[in-house]
């Protein structure tokens, strides 16, 4: 600082200078800082929802395979195919499909039909709706009676009207009448926009992804003599499925040295309707 004649004082132009560039480290370390911390909490959360959707898809997977064979008749594995892909092929993705009637189910008051309209009485006709289809299967041996579809419903009466008279195959007090079970498959396959790989659920009507970003989709079977294997050589002898998976963060900020972090979670999930 210096001062003029008239008693004045004042900053020299390099002192301003260097007031300026002492200023602006600091700003700029306070910018640098806050960028990291926000930096660092976007990865944290983008980690946690990462973690929350594998949590979700396992989930969605474990309820699916503890549904499988529900509703479906002797000789029809609950697992209807397990596939052992290559991992990094999107051609030859794992995967796996499950055989299961999503319900409902009733079972019949009558072993007769009333005609017209092949008209059977059961104990509840809640949840059906005209047009679907139903298997009547046998409450002696869990073996398929025959599949229908339902032209008509009495609500009064608990009564279902069929396209087709059942009575030939036989059918008798308390069978069962459930909706057709259908196939629900699972598999790891790579977005072609995102390059990314996703795990799908397909149920037949409809496709959609569970969990974006899957590093690792990799299943192995417990067989009934205790065995572990990838490739099963007898669908009927699956016991339990080992269910490992691997996603990681999509985001561009949620990254460690320039890689995207993972997270993995694994499970067992017994198969239990097993009517072979």
């Amino acid at each position: 600082m210096n001062s003029n004649s008239n008693g004045q004082k004042g900053f020299t132009l390099i002192e301003i200078l260097v007031a300026v560039a002492i200023l602006s480290i600091i700003l700029t370390s306070l910018y640098n800082l806050f960028i990291s911390q926000f930096r660092t909490f976007e990865a944290q959360r983008d980690v946690s929802i990462t973690q929350r959707d594998i949590r979700a898809s396992l989930e969605l997977l474990e309820r699916d395979i503890r549904l499988a064979g529900f509703g479906v008749p002797r000789g029809t594995n609950p697992i209807a195919l397990a596939q052992n892909g290559t991992f990094g092929n999107a051609a030859d993705p794992d995967s796996i499909s499950i055989n299961f009637s999503r319900g409902p189910v009733t079972y019949l008051r009558a072993g007769t039909v009333t005609q017209p309209g092949n008209q059977i009485q059961v104990n509840s006709v809640t949840d059906f709706v005209v047009g679907d289809p139903v298997n009547i299967i046998s409450k002696y041996n869990n073996n398929l009676i025959g599949g229908y579809v339902i032209t008509a419903i009495n609500t009064g009466t608990n009564i279902l009207s069929l396209n087709i008279d059942p009575t030939p195959q036989g059918i008798d007090t308390g069978d069962f009448a459930v909706k057709a079970f259908n196939t629900v498959s699972y598999s790891a396959s790579v977005n072609g926009v995102t390059g990314r790989r996703e795990l799908i659920r397909n149920d037949g009507l409809s496709q959609s992804v569970i969990v974006d970003g899957v590093n690792n989709f990799q299943l192995s079977y417990i067989l009934s003599n205790g065995a572990e294997t990838s490739t099963p050589g007898t669908l009927s002898d699956i016991r339990r499925i080992r269910i490992d998976l691997i996603a990681a963060t999509t985001k561009a900020v949620a990254r460690s040295g320039g890689q995207q972090i993972p997270r993995e979670l694994v499970t067992i999930v017994p198969v239990k309707n097993i009517r072979l």
